[in-house]
């Protein structure tokens, strides 16, 4: 789905998003079964059973403490790129709903709030994040 809403942001998106899509899927599946024969081979059943971070567990046990912790810091990286590819994807989302009235017209501004008519505003605004949609998203959060 969030693929959709970038589309008019890449070049020839009828060839490369297909491409992007396939290729993603060989890449994370693969990369998934992987790490799971992984962790069956490096740790004992009732290891994994019992243990919500199996993967710092298989790279404690394999590389040491240090690989813990590397992979404790990975995770957390990755949560936060899921995070940010969110909030992109629901900024853009909102704003093409908002220009298609399905939202209040007040969701499809971009840029700083100004006192400018929206013209001058398009014109001289070089702050081009939906900072409206941001905000709405950091209060759903809460």
């Amino acid at each position: 789905m969030q693929a959709n809403i970038v589309a008019s942001e890449i070049r020839n998106p009828g060839h490369a998003l297909p491409q992007a899509i396939k290729a993603a899927m060989i890449v994370v599946l693969s990369s998934f079964e992987l790490v799971n024969i992984a962790y069956y081979v490096l740790l004992p059943w009732h290891q994994i059973s019992a243990n919500n971070a199996v993967a710092v567990s298989a790279a404690t046990s394999l590389l040491g403490r240090p690989a813990g912790i590397a992979i404790t810091l990975l995770v957390a990286v990755s949560c936060a790129g899921s995070i940010t590819s969110n909030v992109f994807s629901v900024g853009r989302l909102t704003i093409a709903a908002s220009q298609r009235n399905y939202l209040p017209a007040v969701f499809s501004k971009r840029g700083l709030p100004t006192n400018r008519s929206s013209e001058e505003e398009e014109s001289i605004s070089v702050f081009d994040a939906p900072l409206y949609v941001n905000h709405l998203l950091a209060l759903s959060l809460y």
